[in-house]
């Protein structure tokens, strides 16, 4: 639904007549409802779940709210379960490198789970923004000579390896073992 809202938008930004452009800000309306209404159904579930006090746990994390504890619990049941290199894997957050024979390939991530990525993208975003996950990012920027898109994947993984501990050990992040900078 929210790409059908970009997709309304934009039509909308670009309508000659004005009769158009009021009937897809109706549509526009209309959709932004529905989504809302999505939103607090699923929030309402997870809150009545055994997964609340897991919502309640990722989110003491810097950088996770209600929308990435929300993913990670309904697209990612395996976190808690699985250990940290197998859990970056089925994301698609460890580097495969494609050899063949004698043949090196380059290493890339992005198998797996594309919706957990992108949650875990904007959640890396505002996590740098947190002086233990910002120490770490700048060292793989400034020291590692890291481009920023590759390092970010890198503190997307090792945000998604300590959600996972978290959630494995039950415990949160204020009392979980921070990693060194």
């Amino acid at each position: 639904m929210q790409a059908l809202l970009h997709a309304e938008t934009c039509r909308c930004d670009v309508a000659d007549s004005a009769i158009v452009s009021k009937s897809l800000r109706a549509v526009m309306a209309a959709l932004e409802r529905s989504l809302a209404a999505v939103d607090r159904a699923i929030a309402e579930r997870i809150a009545r779940s055994a997964h609340a006090e897991n919502s309640r746990r990722l989110q003491t994390f810097c950088g996770v709210g209600p929308a990435i504890a929300e993913t990670l619990i309904a697209d990612l049941p395996e976190l808690g379960h699985l250990s940290g290199k197998k859990i970056a894997a089925l994301c698609g957050l460890a580097p495969h490198t494609r050899d063949s024979g004698k043949q090196r390939g380059h290493a890339s991530t992005g198998h797996g789970r594309p919706g957990v990525r992108k949650v875990l993208f904007n959640g890396a975003r505002s996590a740098i923004q947190h002086p233990v996950m910002k120490a770490f990012y700048r060292r793989l920027v400034d020291q590692n000579h890291r481009l920023g898109k590759v390092a970010l994947t890198a503190v997307m993984r090792k945000m998604l390896v300590i959600l996972n501990a978290m959630i494995r050990d039950g415990s949160d992040w204020k009392h979980a073992a921070r990693p060194a900078a």
